[in-house]
C-alpha cells in the first residue's frame, strides 16, 4: 500500500508537470510572426476540441495565427470561453460553459456565438450562430476508408477509465501502446479489449488533426465529447451523445447550446451502458445536421474577422453586428 507522503508526492510531481506543460504549449503559440492574426483559446491539458483552435483558423484565413495577450486586441475562438471575454475581444463562434458563468458583457463585438442557449444567456443575438468547428469537412476534407464500426470517445476527465474497453488508437491493444504491463493489469478488462476489435479508442488529448483522422475511420462514433460529435456531425458520420459525468462542471448546456443550431437534437445516452453500446450491433445514432447555410457561414466569417484585422483580399459583406462595443441588453432570441 503506499503511503500518504508518497501519494503526496506523486500528486505534487503531476502538478508541476501538468503546469510545466500548460506552460511549454502557450509559450509555443505566444511568438507571433509578421501579420498573424491574434487568438485566444483555452490552453490547459490537451485537449482536441481547444487545441483545434490555431490549426482550424490559420485553415479558415490562410494566414497563420498566434496565442495573444488578453490586454490586447483578439479573436475569442472556439471552445466555452464566453466567459474570458473583455473589451479586446472579437467573439467568433465561442459557448458557455454554464449559464450560471454569464459575463459581464464587455466584448469588443460578437461576430456569431456557438448557440442560441448562450445567447439567451447573455442577452445579445449576433444574428450567426454555429459552432466554427462544423466547417471542418469543408477545410480538412477527408477520403479515408472506415475501418473501424464504432469509434468512442470520452471526455478529457474520463479518459484513464474508458481506455481499457477498447482498441486504441495505434497498432496493438490499449496495454501495448500505454506501456502498460498486461500482467499486472486486469485481465477482465484486458480480455474486453481483444473482443472489441471493431471499436477505436480515440484519445481527447491526441494532436487534433490525428483525432479527426480517427473519426473519420469510424463508421460511427459514441462521444462523451461535445467536439466528438461535433466533428462526426461536420463529416456526416453517425453518433451518440454519451452523457457527462455528474462532475463535468456546465453539465449537459453546452451541449443544448450545439444543438439548438441542428435540425435532429439529440438526448444523452447513459454511460453506465457503455459496455452494452460498444457489444450493440444496432445502435441509434445519427448526423444532426446544421440548420443553417455551411457556405454562407463560412463566407460570413471569413469576411469579417478579416475586416476586423485589416487582412487583405477582404470579400464583400454585410455588417451585421457593427463593429462598435457591443452593449449589455435582454433581447428575444428568434430560433426560426
Amino acid at each position: 500500500m503506499t503511503d500518504k507522503p508518497s501519494r503526496q508526492i506523486d500528486l505534487g510531481q503531476k502538478m508541476i508537470t501538468r503546469k510545466l506543460t500548460k506552460a511549454i504549449r502557450k509559450y509555443r503559440w505566444s511568438l507571433p510572426s509578421a501579420g498573424s492574426v491574434p487568438l485566444r483559446w483555452h490552453i490547459g491539458r490537451p485537449n482536441f476540441g481547444d487545441d483545434l483552435n490555431p490549426y482550424f483558423f490559420g485553415k479558415l484565413l490562410s494566414d497563420s495565427v498566434h496565442f495573444a495577450n488578453q490586454a490586447r486586441r483578439h479573436l475569442l475562438g472556439i471552445g466555452s470561453i464566453v466567459n474570458t471575454v473583455n473589451a479586446g475581444s472579437i467573439v467568433v463562434g465561442s459557448g458557455l460553459l454554464s449559464p450560471e458563468m454569464n459575463p459581464k458583457l464587455s466584448a469588443m463585438r460578437i461576430i456569431s456565438l456557438r448557440g442560441y442557449r448562450t445567447a439567451e444567456s447573455i442577452g445579445y443575438d449576433p444574428g450567426y450562430y454555429g459552432d466554427p468547428a462544423l466547417l471542418v469537412a469543408r477545410l480538412f476534407p477527408q477520403s479515408i476508408q472506415p475501418t473501424y464500426r464504432l469509434g468512442l470517445i470520452p471526455h478529457h476527465s474520463q479518459a484513464k477509465q474508458w481506455r481499457p474497453l477498447v482498441k486504441s488508437g495505434s497498432n496493438g491493444t490499449f496495454a501495448h501502446s500505454f506501456g502498460i504491463n498486461a500482467r499486472n493489469h486486469d485481465a477482465k478488462v484486458m480480455g474486453e479489449s481483444r473482443s472489441r476489435q471493431d471499436v477505436l479508442y480515440i484519445d481527447p488529448s491526441w494532436h487534433p488533426l490525428r483525432v479527426i483522422d480517427s473519426i473519420r475511420s469510424c463508421q460511427g462514433i459514441l462521444s462523451q465529447s461535445l467536439h466528438g460529435l461535433i466533428i462526426a456531425d461536420a463529416y456526416g458520420i453517425p453518433n451518440g451523445w454519451l452523457s457527462p459525468d455528474p462532475q463535468m462542471e456546465g453539465g449537459e448546456f453546452k451541449f443544448e447550446d450545439y444543438y439548438s443550431t441542428t435540425n435532429a437534437p439529440k438526448h444523452s445516452m447513459q454511460t453506465d451502458s457503455i459496455r452494452k453500446y460498444l457489444d450493440a450491433k444496432d445502435l441509434p445514432l445519427f448526423v444532426s445536421p446544421y440548420r443553417f447555410d455551411l457556405a454562407d457561414y463560412q463566407s460570413f466569417l471569413v469576411s469579417e474577422i478579416k475586416r476586423e484585422f485589416a487582412i487583405e483580399n477582404v470579400p464583400a459583406s454585410s455588417c451585421h453586428m457593427g463593429c462598435s462595443m457591443v452593449e449589455p441588453k435582454k433581447v428575444a432570441i428568434d430560433r426560426r
